[in-house]
Formats: structure tokens, sequence, C-alpha cells
């Protein structure tokens, strides 16, 4: 009799492993963008960071909100929603933002006949 078996099916990882990664955002220049983060309590202080600046967060109902009005080289990088509660803080999500590049280099045949002349 096996107790312990390789061949069945194996578990799922939980949800904090498949959460664990930082998910890239990839924003189109000059675009207006914002990120969420689910407030998990009505007694923490919720805000954004992104680099050493802390950047204050919009609130709707359950969420911390952060608008980014243009996207611009100075919005890439990585955001993080901390919570504060009781003295503890928590990273609730990180948020990896970077430019799209694909409309910025795009050339059209026009622009690239103006270029060779």
């Amino acid at each position: 009799m096996t107790v312990c078996s390789t061949d069945g099916p194996q578990a799922a990882p939980s949800k904090t492993e498949i959460g664990s990664k930082t998910p890239v955002v990839h924003v189109l220049p000059s675009s207006k963008h914002f990120l969420s983060c689910k407030m998990l309590s009505h007694h923490a202080t919720y805000h954004w960071e992104h680099g050493k600046m802390r950047k204050e967060c919009f609130r709707s109902e359950q969420h911390c909100l952060y608008l980014i009005d243009g996207m611009n080289k100075t919005h890439e990088g990585t955001y993080e929603c901390i919570s504060s509660e009781k003295g503890y803080k928590r990273t609730v999500i990180r948020y990896e933002l970077s430019m799209s590049r694909s409309d910025t280099h795009r050339l059209t045949p026009a622009l690239l006949l103006l270029l060779t002349t």
C-alpha cells in the first residue's frame, strides 16, 4: 500500500505564490492611467510609494486609487500600495509601470520619406 504517490494530480499554487509576481503594466505615452489597490481594512491608512516619493490615494468605496494624468518617463518604475495599521506596514500590491514603446518609434511611410530626403 502506497501512502504518498507522485503520480496523482498536483496541488495548485496558493494565491500568495500566484500573486507574488509584480505585474508589468505598459502604458501609452501621454495617456491617463490609474492604479488600484483593494483596501482590506477600514481602520488602516493607505498610500502609494514610487521611488522615494509618497503619493496619497483617492479613496473609492473599497479601493485606494492613484491617477496618472499623462504618462511620461518620470512615471516609470515600481509603485507599491502600502497599508499601515497599529504600527504595522504591509505592501498590499505592487505594479511595475513601463511606458509603451510600440507607438513611440513607429514610422509612417510619409515620415520615413521626409527623413530620407
